[in-house]
């Protein structure tokens, strides 16, 4: 099987960061190491709850922002 990869695109997103969406771009949460689709079929977020999608309203609801980062598929 293959493994995918990925790089960094962002690091030191911020509130007032407009976060790309993509179906190749993820946001991933540093506490738990999940990586949540920014362009998820239904809303969903990472198991710690520090990165949320909310596919409703088309937002992204970040609690910690330095323990997120936006990272992109190769």
């Amino acid at each position: 099987m293959k493994k995918e990869k990925f790089e960094t695109i962002d690091d030191k997103i911020t509130k007032k960061t407009r976060l790309p969406r993509d179906k190749n771009i993820f946001y991933q949460c540093l506490k738990c190491g999940e990586m949540v689709p920014s362009t998820p079929k239904e809303s969903m977020g990472c198991k710690c709850g520090n990165v949320f999608i909310d596919k409703e309203y088309f937002r992204a609801i970040i609690e910690d922002y330095p323990q997120a980062t936006v990272i992109k598929r190769l």
